[in-house]
């Protein structure tokens, strides 16, 4: 099922709502494409302060796909994953960029949509990143947003410090539904997809089709973690069940 879903991922996007759909194609400042007679070379920088000494560089060379992230400081490379040309043609991204390639393959994605100004949701955001660090070491955190969100946030949440160490808590990516590079082609051909058709409790649900995470959760912002789902999780994890829902709320009686 997983992988019918994976190959089949930007046709059930759009099939998804019946609704308008709208799409604009354009290309970020922070997104450069160079080509040689040997290599594609994609170069992505951070948006944030605190990344500003890290650069990911996409090679092409030989058949195969050479993702690198690179410390401009020390002028050293470290490769996150490489992998073949024809299998990396065929992956679907459901992230920005830069944050999609650092995390590399098998990502372990907790997965929430933000829009709005609502400040309920942005005090609890720190406090759900930092839950993450400490309960579901090793996964991310990502935030599917569209542009009536405080731009502020995105830094903020994505450069924040853990209170002890004071060392950068790195678990969060922002991905932006109004410009997303889905596949090679898209990001060859600098033609970026605008999902705002989608109804926003949706965007949480867009790691389903991406081809380089491994686990998600769909999750809410409103919504603590507790070692009651931890414990849930771990079993779902250690059984042979594709899927697994949790309702923490007596009055939750909806069928699926």
């Amino acid at each position: 099922m997983i992988s019918f879903i994976r190959e089949h991922f930007l046709q059930i996007v759009f099939c998804s709502m019946i609704v308008s759909i709208s799409l604009h194609f354009y290309m970020k400042d922070n997104l450069n494409l160079y080509d040689t007679n040997e290599t594609i070379l994609l170069i992505l920088n951070s948006r944030c302060d605190c990344k500003k000494n890290e650069e990911i560089v996409v090679k092409e060379l030989r058949n195969k796909i050479s993702i690198n992230l690179n410390d401009k400081n020390k002028s050293n490379s470290k490769i996150i994953a490489v992998i073949n040309k024809e299998e990396f043609k065929k992956m679907t991204f459901t992230c920005d960029l830069y944050n999609q390639f650092k995390r590399g393959l098998n990502q372990q994605v907790l997965s929430y949509s933000l829009y709005g100004i609502d400040e309920f949701y942005y005090d609890k955001m720190k406090n759900i990143s930092r839950q993450i660090n400490e309960l579901y070491p090793n996964w991310i955190m990502r935030v599917y947003y569209d542009k009536s969100i405080l731009n502020s946030t995105i830094c903020e949440l994505e450069c924040l410090k853990d209170n002890y160490t004071n060392n950068l808590l790195d678990n969060t990516d922002f991905c932006n539904i109004n410009n997303l590079y889905l596949n090679y082609n898209s990001f060859v051909k600098k033609n970026s997809f605008d999902a705002k058709y989608m109804h926003f409790t949706f965007w949480r649900w867009l790691p389903l089709g991406d081809s380089m995470v491994n686990i998600f959760s769909s999750r809410d912002l409103d919504s603590y973690i507790i070692k009651r789902e931890i414990d849930s999780v771990n079993v779902w994890l250690n059984s042979n069940k594709i899927g697994h829902i949790m309702r923490g709320f007596d009055l939750f009686l909806d069928t699926f």
